[in-house]
């Protein structure tokens, strides 16, 4: 029943002969596929981990695991929460180039900024969090203390890649878009299998490890294609 008054309002949005149309689809097929895949290819990347933990891990350790994932999670959320609509919104000025080097260039500064914040932090972290996970009550996890450490840095990696990476898939062309996406899972799966040769405490090192190789693969790529000056204008 809902859904009647949902096609009556986009019928005039939606071309049945369009969408029956052979010629069309394979255009449109051509256009998106690639975005297609790369975003369906994301979402066993981001679950394998927890199916690896849950086959390769002790049971005792799945609790501190799942903690430290949570907080690796929540700064991935602040730093996309914060980066993603300023590079979003850089779209509607690149065929403006002046005003979009200006607006990118305060991105960046924004990053420079939340960047040194967060390396300040880790001192403090290593002084205080002890304590704040007494306080909190979760020193039951074993080895809490270095996952959260771990994949605080690791977050702080994410930052230094994060806007370059972000403008790589924006900007550049669509291959570059399923690669960096495929190829980010790849290593991501790769660096957790290679830390679980280590002890437990490193786990969280394969964050470092996977953010700190594609931090190196956007500055690669980014100055390969000269920043801004290559960026697709259609």
């Amino acid at each position: 029943i809902i859904l009647i008054p949902v096609l009556y309002l986009l019928k005039d949005s939606i071309s049945i002969k369009e969408l029956l149309d052979i010629s069309s689809f394979k255009i449109n097929f051509q256009a998106s596929w690639k975005f297609a895949v790369a975003t369906y290819a994301s979402y066993p990347f981001n679950y394998l981990d927890s199916l690896l933990v849950s086959l390769f891990l002790p049971a005792e350790f799945l609790g501190s695991f799942t903690m430290g994932k949570k907080v690796y999670q929540i700064g991935k959320q602040f730093i996309e929460n914060v980066f993603d609509p300023m590079i979003q919104k850089l779209v509607q000025f690149k065929t403006k180039m002046e005003i979009f080097k200006k607006k990118l260039r305060r991105v960046f500064a924004i990053q420079r900024v939340l960047l040194l914040i967060s390396i300040v932090f880790i001192p403090l972290l290593f002084i205080y969090l002890n304590d704040v996970i007494i306080l909190l009550g979760i020193d039951k996890y074993p080895f809490l203390y270095y996952l959260i450490i771990l994949a605080y840095v690791g977050q702080v990696v994410h930052i230094a890649m994060k806007i370059k990476l972000n403008f790589i898939m924006l900007f550049y062309s669509s291959d570059l878009y399923l690669i960096t996406n495929v190829l980010y899972g790849v290593i991501t799966i790769a660096s957790l299998l290679l830390f679980f040769q280590l002890p437990f405490r490193w786990i969280f090192g394969y964050s470092i490890t996977a953010n700190l190789f594609m931090y190196f693969y956007a500055q690669y790529i980014y100055s390969k294609h000269k920043g801004f000056k290559n960026i697709s204008i259609s």
